[in-house]
């Protein structure tokens, strides 16, 4: 299995990011949470796009520019590493707030795998 991010794999431009902003909905975690959206078919067969894709979105409060390149570092390992068991079809908002700064490497990486929990189809494990 492969365990890269390619640059393709990686949400970029405003518009994509507001969108899964404004239509996505929110897996709550504390100082970190996720929103995703599904993409719908049109898009995914249009563009040619990779089966899933995410952002990662740091507030300010979360520190200065150290703390929140350390933390955003972090958080790309940690999704490229369980990125299989969030479901394709759908984009990601990877976003920490004030706070996750703090938490260690061992607690983002439990929240990280416990957003893949309610993400998937009832009865589908992974």
């Amino acid at each position: 299995m492969m365990e890269t991010l390619k640059r393709s794999e990686v949400l970029r431009g405003r518009r994509d990011v507001a969108l899964v902003f404004r239509q996505g909905r929110r897996v709550p975690g504390g100082p970190v949470y996720l929103r995703w959206r599904r993409r719908p078919e049109s898009e995914t067969d249009r563009d040619r796009l990779p089966p899933r894709q995410v952002a990662f979105l740091l507030a300010r409060g979360v520190g200065n520019a150290v703390r929140r390149n350390r933390l955003k570092r972090r958080l790309r390992e940690l999704y490229r590493r369980n990125k299989h068991r969030f479901p394709e079809g759908r984009d990601y908002l990877l976003h920490a707030g004030p706070g996750a700064g703090d938490l260690s490497f061992a607690e983002l990486d439990r929240r990280v795998a416990g957003f893949c929990r309610p993400l998937r189809p009832r009865g589908e494990s992974g």
